[in-house]
């Protein structure tokens, strides 16, 4: 009858075991020959010993056998030498290494006087890795947006409100597609894989992210897009405002072959411009207009001009 269904030590198991039953019976050996007057801290300092977990127990036995104290005040005296050693430390991470070393080697009474300190030294630690990494991301997210931006500088769509333009990149970054990410028509856009043809951010759908790592890029992300867009949109803005002032001035120049309807339009809008003066805007825009035209037809086109332009005048004031 095969007995192979029998658990076996492995090899690994085994030669693991027998190093650690050499460290006791080195240990003992050592004692049973001591005649010194200091048996504890002679063992420490003569006796090599690998601790494992498989002799950790003993090793403590021996340790409090071999002091010359009650059991508890030994344990006592060690976890004040090891809390003032953490202490010491500079860094609560080196604190941290000291006692992730220790729960490796201690008994299981001094493995759970430390474990709340462990308890806590490990979230702080992992609080503020998650820190480090969330800012490192808002940094990098930072210089992507910027370098996309430096190539099209005032390329959003100035007539787009910032909340669109945020979802869009923020959208972008949720589905990981930032760097292929650029301004297209205004708007900060991904390619399609199969067409090419863009599609805007808020507009992108995928199933590939979960829901809490979109959450958790939405939290990590929204503060730094809207601290790049704002800048860039008001950019975008103020050239618009250019463009346009620089259409309306040249309307204005040659008011006098508008169409007489057009003509009060043009007007109006040049009087909306800070630093113009209105009444010699007005002055220059109804003298333009007048130069040729029909003598005829000179005074009525004027005050059908002059209706036009108090009905935007009118209209803007209600704005």
């Amino acid at each position: 009858m095969s007995l192979d269904f029998i658990k076996k030590d492995n090899i690994t198991d085994v030669v693991n075991r027998e190093h650690s039953d050499s460290q006791v019976r080195r240990s003992v050996e050592w004692s049973e020959k001591y005649q010194g007057e200091a048996p504890l801290k002679d063992w420490l300092q003569e006796v090599p010993f690998d601790i494992t977990e498989e002799n950790r127990e003993e090793y403590w036995s021996i340790y409090k056998h071999l002091s010359p104290n009650s059991d508890a005040d030994t344990m006592s005296a060690y976890i004040g030498e090891k809390q003032r050693e953490i202490n010491a430390a500079p860094t609560a991470l080196d604190k941290l290494f000291i006692v992730q070393d220790g729960m490796g080697t201690w008994n299981e009474e001094i493995s759970q006087h430390f474990a709340p300190q462990l308890a806590s030294l490990n979230l702080y630690a992992t609080e503020d890795f998650a820190h480090k990494g969330t800012v490192a991301h808002k940094k990098s997210l930072e210089s992507t947006l910027i370098g996309k931006f430096t190539q099209t500088p005032g390329g959003l769509d100035a007539l787009v409100p910032e909340a669109i333009h945020i979802k869009d990149i923020l959208t972008i970054e949720q589905q990981n597609r930032m760097e292929e990410a650029t301004v297209i028509n205004g708007r900060m856009s991904v390619r399609e894989i199969e067409t090419g043809k863009p599609i805007v951010g808020m507009n992108l759908e995928s199933d590939d992210v979960g829901i809490e790592e979109q959450l958790v890029v939405s939290d990590n992300s929204y503060a730094t897009i809207r601290k790049i867009v704002g800048p860039q949109l008001n950019i975008a803005r103020e050239m618009t405002v250019a463009k346009k002032r620089a259409a309306d001035e040249s309307l204005f120049n040659i008011l006098d072959t508008l169409d007489v309807d057009d003509a009060g339009v043009v007007i109006s809008n040049m009087v909306k411009y800070r630093g113009i003066s209105t009444e010699a805007t007005l002055a220059k825009g109804i003298e333009t207009f007048r130069k040729n035209r029909n003598p005829h037809t000179r005074d009525r086109d004027t005050i059908r001009m002059a209706g036009k332009l108090i009905d935007n005048l009118t209209k803007r004031a209600n704005l």
